[in-house]
């Protein structure tokens, strides 16, 4: 097995619509999460279909213990195929930050996004659904595995953070500009 080499730092940050983007001080690597993102709104659409139909059975006869059997059975196929795009997704970009000389990656702390939270419906759901715990652990086992470093980083306020002079500034829509240059 490859064991690190570099000496360099990238910094990964966890997404709910690009599950992984890093940045290692000379090239951007952003990754897709269309098929993680499709497969769970297929999840969503089995647990509300099936949901209705056991509403409809009484609880406990054989009709509602078959569809029930049915829902889990589905359901777990549903979360092992879940999790195999997250195997693979992680896989990648490990293969990715070992050739490019990385020791230690720089991961942005999101845990606490979801308290205290109230989109909507439907931004609700997605963001309780958002994986980053698993990712993270998927990302850190690995890494680690091979010799390398993983650092945890509050991501509380680093987008009204200036790099250069530290000040904090309201940003003025997708493009944050300091006066410091």
């Amino acid at each position: 097995e490859d064991r690190i080499t570099g000496d360099g730092v990238a910094g990964i940050d966890l997404g709910e619509i690009h599950p992984a983007t890093t940045f290692d001080g000379k090239e951007n690597v952003i990754y897709n999460g269309r098929l993680l993102r499709s497969k769970r709104q297929y999840q969503n659409k089995i647990k509300a279909r099936l949901a209705a139909r056991l509403a409809t059975k009484q609880q406990g006869s054989r009709r509602w213990r078959t569809i029930k059997q049915s829902k889990d059975k589905q359901l777990r196929r549903l979360k092992n195929q879940l999790r195999d795009v997250q195997h693979k997704l992680t896989r990648a970009l490990v293969s990715t930050l070992l050739e490019s000389g990385v020791q230690t990656l720089v991961i942005g702390d999101v845990r606490d996004i979801r308290t205290e939270l109230n989109y909507g419906k439907k931004v609700n759901q997605k963001l309780h659904q958002w994986t980053f715990g698993q990712m993270r652990h998927m990302l850190s086992y690995k890494w680690e595995a091979l010799g390398g470093a993983v650092v945890l980083h509050e991501e509380r306020g680093t987008s009204s953070t200036c790099p250069r002079c530290r000040q904090r500034r309201k940003p003025s829509g997708r493009v944050f500009r300091c006066p410091c240059g």
